[in-house]
């Protein structure tokens, strides 16, 4: 979640965060991705007098991307505090798929992904052990000591 502090006044200001009464100010929002893997990154108002265009960015792996924030300042003067939400998710799934599911719940991607990726591990575990247990020793190799016991055994008799 991103704040603005925002002052509603009566004059113009080269402040970007001081906006003139019942006027917008236009700001750049930046989205950056020092990860390996690409995500979607939603941006979106929490609170009235926010307008975010546009809401879904694509960011490519250790790169960054942009969106344009619109504040608008109250007709009363006075301090105000405006809110946006940021949500990202990995690239896995198409941006389609990633979008319904978004317009269901944010978590709801999440939720997704994790799947994916967290069934795809499990598969590949269950491929390579082949559906068994692992075992590092046979049954029958308790039955001998192991080897420095009996070397032991052989020195002290």
């Amino acid at each position: 979640t991103q704040e603005y502090g925002v002052v509603s006044a009566e004059f113009e200001s080269e402040n970007p965060t001081v906006i003139e009464s019942g006027t917008s100010q236009e700001l750049e929002y930046v989205v950056p991705n020092a990860g390996l893997v690409p995500v979607y990154a939603y941006v979106t108002p929490a609170s009235p007098g926010v307008d975010v265009d546009p809401e879904r960015l694509s960011v490519a792996s250790r790169g960054e991307a942009s969106t344009t924030v619109t504040l608008s300042a109250p007709d009363e003067t006075g301090y105000y505090r405006l809110f946006v939400v940021e949500h990202r998710y990995l690239a896995v799934l198409p941006p389609g798929i990633v979008d319904e599911l978004y317009g269901v719940h944010p978590w709801a991607p999440l939720v997704a992904i994790n799947g994916l990726l967290g069934g795809g591990i499990v598969s590949i575990g269950l491929l390579l052990l082949r559906g068994e247990p692992a075992r590092i020793r046979s049954r029958g190799s308790r039955e001998r000591p192991p080897l420095y016991k009996r070397l032991l055994r052989e020195f002290y008799r």
